[in-house]
């Protein structure tokens, strides 16, 4: 150990060259064995990220190498201008106490992400920051990064906290911690490695990436994000997690194109001989195809080759020898890349600390890409940058297959707004459980009637347009599948739309319809789902008096009349509610066609419900109970809290079902029980990306109905009615079928929000990139949500409990205070004040889980300050459960759950 960390001090005793003719940085590689810890060296600062270490022994190791270095530095006043932690795991945070005791930091910077193995060290240095007022914490989110008007990185005086006038570095994060998923798998997305900073560095023409431990999803994502930048292209890159077999792929390599690359790694043998844990044996690190690749893309060789161990899979090791550009802590110890302002780049590896051995590569002029996010958009089709609207998803059982098919409809708006309901979206746990029971699921997106193999909307309210838009419902089309599901539309049905419609229904086959909430417009087209399905407009606004191939779409001002009340006996309400406890009054099996088997109460967050008009068409099978805890959603149309008519079974049911003729239909009131976290695409209005609820996972059984329904729908029946024959109960007439309240629009039918500058809900070439069916990909997306954007913040984009459907982002008027349900649905980094009750701790003594009264459905993670935790946090103070706070902060994610940050004041509040 004494011979290693000499050799370390006579590496950093090297003095830097700072010549005025080629000004010089050092990235220093440090050995802390199956972690890693990089320090960047710059002519009047220093930025180290991560401080990793592979025990207790590397940590203090980490923290020598400091302060020897700082000894050398002298210039810097023992200061790093920044700390970056890329993720919060073990390996790459073990060492933070340590670098807080060598020294000061200027600036904390992570991806916000606490929970995990290296919580610890994280934790520590927020701890840190609270009680000595420094180092400033700076948080980095995808969110922010792919706000900005271009994707370029993310960069301020924060993270470029490094300045000189000879030559200037450049410091920039292009990836952040994720809040929402853009589509990858659960286990993608829950994995912390998928959240890595990613740290691109430019000092004049000589540059470095280090890109955490980020794997193959997010990998893809970042090269899609960058794709028309030179952004990616590097002349060291650190390779990811350690040399892993997901974390560099032949694609990632052909963006950086390196001349040399840095593995971060403990030696082959650590833990050989113990059982399998956290160890460089045990993983496999680094895999031989991951040298394989970078052999073959490194162009450089080293002065002399090197004879090594690399992991043919984990626990199993073989000979290789390295000739490129290519070195790695666990090989080399300590290594130290010198690079130029005129790109020349220099490794000195621990074994080759004299002069003479140093390996130099020369400059390299690379030219430099000129495409900008213009070029693309204007051609996207010619150059393939954007191809939504082709290949259909579909997800096939790989046995026990039953030979049926379910379509998820996008050709009416279902990724419209905050929703996304596609197959790898807000809609993959329904697709997914449907295919483990042996459904094909596949997604609906039109007639390719050009036969150009893609999908496009024409706005087909103008009759020139009608036979061009191919985003149609045919019954040719759909006519072979089982089932047909369509959710939130948010755009009218066409009367040959509605006659397909019925013509599969009556064939035979299942058509399921998912609403939400009225006024849940998402598009701003004035059109919400359950207009769309009853068939006409709430208003009576003569606009709506369309005829030609829509008719009158004006409201008929009668509970019977509407293409859904005629041919189905049942409409949907106009109304908002919330019963977070679920609607529990679920009728019995044998009154509900089997279906409400092993059913409970089922989530109702800012839910429409159903009126039944012909008890032998339809019938409810989920209702309220007059006892259940229902409320007006706060931002109903109507007024604060005024969405709910009647209450308990009188409002109508939350689910229905109802038969035509040969075949069947279902209904729900709301989407939110069913949809899941995995958003897709972007928000078409400002490209913002999508924050959806876990309600197939909720504790509700919404999920188990829907799998019953998609059953009973893919099974065709004879009987043709509801007439008590065999078994067939007939349902029950809804009082007060259609409200007073129904009778005409507040909103006069105009949309609960301006439309923005540059937005037509008719026209897809003004939609965002990346959301469907704009006509170019993300890069970058557009403004995020902003507080107060709007007459009613949460009734519109949003979705599901505290997401939008759920409440207003806003508070409601006459009062400060929001509701938990209320806070969750405001735009990220809105300050807030809640009212709710403490349910129980959150991350340990750290944090708490904040819920409504009315229930604990849905919660908000707040984060503790230091100070404020012995008086209130449950883990130290078990008593504060179930007590009322008041709490004023940040709204931001905690620990990846919605939450509260950076608290300004937290206090009790009289009663519980």
């Amino acid at each position: 150990m004494l011979r290693r960390l000499t050799t370390l001090l006579v590496l950093f005793l090297i003095p830097l060259s700072v010549s005025a003719a080629d000004p010089e940085m050092k990235a220093h590689f440090i050995d802390v064995g199956q972690a890693s810890a990089t320090l960047l060296e710059f002519p009047t600062g220093a930025i180290l990220i991560d401080t990793g270490g592979q025990d207790d022994e590397s940590s203090v190791r980490l923290g020598n190498v400091l302060q020897q270095f700082f000894k050398r530095r002298t210039d810097l006043k023992n200061t790093l201008n920044a700390l970056i932690i890329t993720h919060p795991h073990i390996d790459h945070t073990r060492g933070i106490k340590a670098v807080f005791q060598a020294c000061r930091v200027t600036t904390y910077i992570d991806n916000g992400h606490v929970t995990s193995s290296g919580e610890e060290g994280v934790q520590h240095a927020r701890d840190f920051a609270v009680a000595n007022g420094s180092p400033l914490i700076r948080e980095v989110s995808e969110d922010e990064i792919q706000s900005l008007p271009e994707l370029s990185g993310l960069t301020d005086s924060d993270i470029d906290s490094v300045t000189d006038p000879a030559v200037d570095p450049r410091i920039r994060i292009l990836t952040g911690g994720w809040s929402s998923n853009p589509g990858w798998d659960h286990k993608e997305f829950d994995n912390e490695n998928n959240h890595s900073l990613v740290v691109r560095v430019d000092f004049g023409e000589s540059s470095f990436l280090i890109t955490g431990d980020l794997e193959e999803a997010a990998i893809a994502q970042l090269i899609s994000d960058y794709s028309t930048t030179d952004l990616l292209d590097a002349d060291v890159y650190l390779v990811g997690h350690h040399g892993s077999h997901n974390a560099t792929t032949a694609e990632f390599l052909d963006a950086i194109t390196p001349e040399l690359a840095v593995i971060a790694v403990g030696k082959p043998d650590f833990g050989k001989g113990e059982r399998p844990g956290f160890n460089t044996f045990s993983y496999g690190h680094p895999r031989r195809s991951i040298v394989d690749l970078l052999s073959a893309a490194i162009p450089g060789t080293r002065t002399k080759a090197i004879d090594v161990q690399v992991a043919d899979a984990a626990r199993k090791f073989s000979p290789f020898q390295v000739t490129q550009n290519i070195y790695a802590t666990g090989w080399d110890g300590d290594i130290t890349v010198s690079a130029t302002s005129t790109g020349s780049i220099t490794a000195v590896p621990r074994a080759a600390l004299i002069p003479a051995g140093t390996t130099p590569v020369a400059p390299r002029r690379r030219s430099r890409l000129a495409v900008t996010r213009n070029a693309v958009a204007a051609a996207p089709d010619a150059t393939g940058a954007y191809r939504w609207n082709v290949d259909v998803p579909e997800k096939v059982p790989t046995t026990g297959a039953n030979g049926k098919t379910v379509l998820f409809d996008l050709t009416h708006g279902g990724t419209a707004g905050q929703s996304d309901w596609v197959i790898g979206g807000g809609f993959s746990d329904f697709a997914d459980a449907l295919v483990q029971k042996g459904y094909k699921v596949r997604e609906y997106w039109g007639v390719d009637k050009d036969g150009d193999g893609a999908y496009r909307f024409f706005d087909d309210r103008k009759a020139a347009d009608v036979a061009q838009n191919e985003a149609v419902i045919e019954f040719d089309a759909i006519k072979d599948v089982d089932v047909f599901i369509m959710s939130e539309s948010n755009r009218p049905l066409r009367k040959d739309e509605q006659e397909a419609l019925l013509k599969f229904v009556s064939s035979g086959k299942g058509l399921f319809l998912i609403a939400d909430h009225y006024n849940a417009d998402r598009n701003l087209n004035t059109w919400d789902a359950t207009e769309v399905f009853n068939g006409y407009n709430r208003s009576t606004n003569p606009q709506f008096k369309l005829e030609a191939h829509y008719g009158d779409l004006r409201n008929p001002g009668a509970a019977n009349a509407g293409w859904l009340a005629q041919n189905f006996g049942l409409r949907f309400r106009f109304n908002a509610i919330n019963c977070l406890k679920g609607a529990s009054e679920i009728v019995d099996p044998s009154d509900a066609e089997g279906l409400t088997t092993g059913v409970q109460p089922i989530l109702m967050a800012a839910s429409s419900t159903l009126a039944i008009v012909d008890p032998q068409k339809a019938k409810g099978i989920v209702y309220l109970k007059t006892t259940d805890p229902a409320s007006g959603w706060p931002s109903a149309v109507e007024g604060a809290g005024k969405g709910l008519y009647f209450g308990g079974r009188n409002e109508g049911p939350f689910a229905a079902i109802s038969k035509l003729k040969k075949g069947k239909a279902a209904f729900f009131g709301d989407s939110s029980p069913v949809e899941d976290k995995t958003a897709k695409y972007r928000n078409e209005v400002g490209g913002g990306t999508k924050s959806l609820h876990n309600g197939w996972r909720d504790p509700g059984t919404a999920a188990v109905l829907a799998s019953n329904i998609v059953d009973w729908l893919a099974t065709p029946e004879d009987y043709e009615t509801f007439d008590g024959m065999n078994g067939h109960i007939a349902g029950t007439a809804t009082p007060n079928a259609l409200a007073t309240q129904e009778l005409d629009d507040p909103d006069d039918g105009h949309p609960w929000k301006p439309l923005p500058r540059n937005y037509n809900p008719w026209d897809t070439d003004t939609f965002a990139p990346g959301s469907f069916g704009a006509p170019f990909a993300a890069r970058g997306g557009g403004a995020r949500p902003r507080p107060g954007n709007g007459p009613r913040p949460g009734n519109g984009p949003g979705n599901g409990p505290g997401n939008g459907p759920g409440a207003p982002a806003g508070p409601p008027p006459g009062t400060d205070d929001m509701t938990v349900t209320q806070a969750l649905a405001s735009a990220d980094g809105a300050i807030v004040k809640v009212v709710g009750i403490v349910d129980g701790e959150f991350n340990d003594q750290f944090g708490l889980k904040l819920v409504d009264a009315s229930g604990a459905t849905s919660f908000l993670a707040v984060q503790l300050p230091a100070d404020q935790r012995a008086e209130f946090s449950p883990k130290l103070k078990p008593d504060v459960k179930g007590k009322k706070v008041r709490i004023t902060g940040k709204h931001a994610n905690y620990a990846q759950k919605p939450g509260i940050r950076d608290l300004k004041s937290i206090e009790f509040v009289g009663g519980p």
